[in-house]
């Protein structure tokens, strides 16, 4: 596993799941923009098996398979055009950003049907390089119900004065009970 996630337990899966199929079923569910159109057929399966009996780093060898990852994108640069993509990178931070993202949602929801209100954000991974805005959120305590409404907040659709675990792509945060 590329994330220590401490609770994902069978139950934590199943709530996982749940989230993920009522946003697949909704009017406008979210697909990395890194994957091909073949990436995108295969986007909900994948991620479906890794939810239900792998983890983040299964995840990511799974995306490794030939055409499921753009390899290339417009450069930032108006000078430099094209760039080609580290393709096991982006298979690493898509694979850590989705499962995390499922995680924290599922388990949100779970605690939230248990009366937990309150849960902790830990580090569930090292990083390369720190994130500036994920490194002030280490040990805080923030409430249940925040950390669900917060599900993908930060870029998809973005609401950038709303909190959410993960902070934003390759954060290493994720949250657990107090």
């Amino acid at each position: 596993m590329l994330l220590n996630l401490t609770e994902l337990t069978p139950d934590v899966r199943a709530s996982m799941l749940a989230e993920f199929e009522a946003e697949l079923a909704g009017a406008t569910p979210f697909y990395p923009a890194r994957l091909t159109p073949a990436g995108r057929d295969r986007w909900p399966d994948l991620l479906r098996e890794a939810i239900s009996n792998h983890d983040d780093e299964w995840l990511m060898e799974a995306l490794l398979e030939d055409g499921l990852i753009v390899g290339f994108e417009m450069s930032a640069s108006a000078r430099s055009g094209v760039k080609s993509v580290n393709v096991r990178s982006a298979a690493q931070t898509m694979a850590m950003s989705e499962f995390n993202t499922w995680y924290v949602r599922g388990l949100s929801a779970m605690l939230l049907t248990e009366g937990i209100v309150t849960v902790r954000v830990y580090r569930a991974g090292m990083p390369k390089w720190s994130v500036a805005g994920c490194d002030v959120h280490d040990g805080q305590v923030v409430e249940t119900q925040v950390m669900y409404e917060g599900h993908r907040a930060r870029y998809w659709p973005t609401r950038t004065n709303v909190f959410a675990i993960p902070y934003q792509p390759n954060c290493h945060h994720s949250i657990q009970r107090v």
